[in-house]
């Protein structure tokens, strides 16, 4: 929804875990990670979601604000997501996946710790960057432990092959058990255009339980499914003549889709 409340997109999905007895056991011990992701027109939303055991009836519920860009005329970062494993598929499917960018697939944890024999990855995209400026411009990752500069970093943008996805990995062998925080700037000309940051932690454990992943894969991002979502967004906004483009397209890349043809009917 809107911050004003007004409901942007509402769905909801099933995840059916069918477990063996071994499975179940192994489970019990871990934490569980539930990957998903939809499309969402720019703007500035509140995000709640509902979590419901439909067995035992319990149930949770948390709630995160999102800021989705518009205009690119500017350099523009997404959010860090601080990985403690990094892989890289041999053949990039076209579907697409919760935490892939590009040609690799990044897993995380909520909480943001981490063991000294592990290697962090961080993930994120830079937008809003003409030619002319990717020549001038370059990262910089900063961290620093316990508020004491710790640790300096750059790299020209230039560098990274797959923009606008970015990618950097750093061993944690010379991470002693503290809190750190990273700061990753995007600089041009030497001053700092953009920054996000992140905290996390050094864990004296020699090894963390990470959580075994519920995750879907969805439709090739060229799936009239797409235009289906995003024009129908734009008509709970009242952007009509918007929602008109996208679901036109939709219907007619699918036109014996009910669902399809009864939106764009709503914004006649």
């Amino acid at each position: 929804s809107t911050l004003e409340g007004k409901t942007v997109f509402q769905f909801e999905r099933e995840a059916a875990l069918d477990l063996d007895e071994d499975k179940m056991a192994s489970a019990s011990r871990q934490p569980l990670n539930i990957h998903d992701m939809f499309p969402l027109i720019p703007g500035n939303y509140r995000v709640s979601i509902l979590l419901k055991n439909e067995i035992s009836k319990e149930f949770t519920s948390l709630e995160q604000t999102v800021s989705i860009p518009q205009d690119e005329a500017s350099p523009q970062m997404t959010s860090l997501i601080l990985a403690h494993r990094v892989a890289r598929p041999e053949k990039t499917a076209e579907n697409l996946k919760p935490f892939r960018l590009g040609s690799f697939q990044v897993y995380a944890q909520p909480g943001r710790v981490f063991a000294r024999k592990e290697t962090l990855g961080v993930a994120f995209q830079v937008h809003g960057l003409g030619q002319e400026m990717r020549e001038r411009a370059e990262v910089r990752y900063d961290f620093r432990k316990n508020e004491e500069p710790f640790l300096s970093f750059s790299k020209k943008i230039e560098e990274y092959p797959e923009l606008p996805n970015l990618l950097e990995e750093f061993s944690l062998a010379a991470f002693s058990p503290a809190h750190y925080t990273l700061r990753v700037s995007l600089m041009v000309d030497g001053r700092e255009a953009v920054f996000e940051s992140e905290e996390f932690e050094i864990t004296h454990f020699e090894s963390i339980n990470r959580p075994w992943i519920y995750a879907k894969g969805f439709s090739p991002a060229y799936d009239p499914v797409y235009d289906y979502l995003t024009g129908t967004q734009l008509l709970n906004v009242g952007r009509v003549e918007e929602a008109i483009v996208h679901l036109e397209r939709a219907s007619q890349e699918r036109p014996e889709q009910a669902d399809f043809a009864q939106n764009l009917a709503l914004a006649y």
